[in-house]
């Protein structure tokens, strides 16, 4: 027997019934067995080449070079020799050149926190699929790719129902992840939220924030900003809704699609002012052209602020 699905998603299995009967078909048996538990269908990762790097790094081992100077394999810098410094770390060629000792100054390798941040206010649907769709998938590859690279990963769903998981690491705390993606829904509630309402422990300080969201709630906007405003490094990837809202027919309907799309250009605006790099996405185009958006801004942004 064999089932296919065809979305992610929690199901739950109706009665199962069984038959056989023998090779002449003269006899016959049926049986009817009560399934009581739940099938879950986890959803389909988007391909990403490259990470995005964090701007501060946690004080464990892992795989980003950080900026404090320390020990290392990453070469920084050349110093003057001090008392109780190693004799390997001696560059005995700069050294010779000098006439004075000098020592290799090292950058360590670090892990980092990464909190995958999912809007769950709105939606924009169709029937081939929906932003929400998009975003689960985006989601899971970030949190598996950022957990292959020694990180602490959490999760937050922030919308009308929310649901968090402190960042941790290894293999269990992936498929942790990937069911509460896959109990992730868009639950209407027209409550304000902020994100003072998140325990502490799932915002770690020095964590990068990376936002899934379709711009469609002022609230998500808000504590996204809020976010950003208490210090944390944030990413926004905007899961455009674009493909699934046409403009409608009519010159009163053109014109209430032009201003909703002007909007949408204020909304990103705010964040660019803010610092927050935003990178568009929808499913005609590849994630990895999305987060090259948010790469090339915080790039940018760096050397504007060095």
């Amino acid at each position: 027997m064999k089932l296919s699905i065809e979305r992610w998603g929690a199901y739950r299995v109706g009665d199962v019934v069984l038959r056989a009967r023998d090779g002449l078909g003269a006899f016959h048996w049926e049986s009817r067995v009560r399934v009581l538990q739940t099938l879950k269908a986890y959803p389909r990762p988007e391909r990403v080449d490259e990470l995005l790097r964090p701007q501060q790094t946690q004080v464990f081992s892992g795989n980003y070079v950080a900026r404090e100077r320390g020990e290392g394999i990453e070469f920084a810098d050349l110093r003057p020799f001090a008392p109780g410094d190693r004799v390997r770390r001696v560059n005995w060629r700069a050294s010779a050149r000098r006439g004075d000792l000098w020592v290799n100054e090292y950058r360590p390798e670090r892990n980092a926190d990464v909190v995958v941040f999912l809007d769950t206010f709105a939606e924009a649907a169709a029937e081939d699929g929906s932003t929400l769709d998009l975003a689960v998938r985006a989601a899971s590859a970030f949190v598996g790719h950022y957990l292959r690279h020694k990180d602490r990963v959490g999760f937050v769903a922030f919308g009308g129902r929310l649901n968090w998981l402190s960042p941790r690491t290894g293999m269990a705390q992936l498929y942790r992840i990937v069911d509460a993606l896959v109990d992730s829904g868009i639950v209407l509630n027209y409550a304000w939220s902020d994100v003072d309402v998140l325990p502490k422990q799932t915002l770690p300080p020095r964590a990068l924030i990376v936002a899934l969201t379709p711009l469609l709630d002022d609230r998500s906007t808000s504590a996204l900003l809020d976010l950003r405003g208490r210090g944390f490094d944030l990413a926004v990837v905007e899961v455009s809704p674009l493909p699934f809202v046409p403009a409608g027919k009519g010159q009163r309907a053109e014109l209430a699609h032009r201003i909703w799309l002007l909007e949408r250009d204020l909304a990103r605006a705010r964040f660019e002012r803010a610092g927050v790099a935003v990178g568009t996405w929808d499913a005609r185009r590849s994630l990895v052209g999305a987060l090259e958006e948010v790469r090339a801004f915080r790039r940018f942004a760096a050397r504007g602020h060095a």
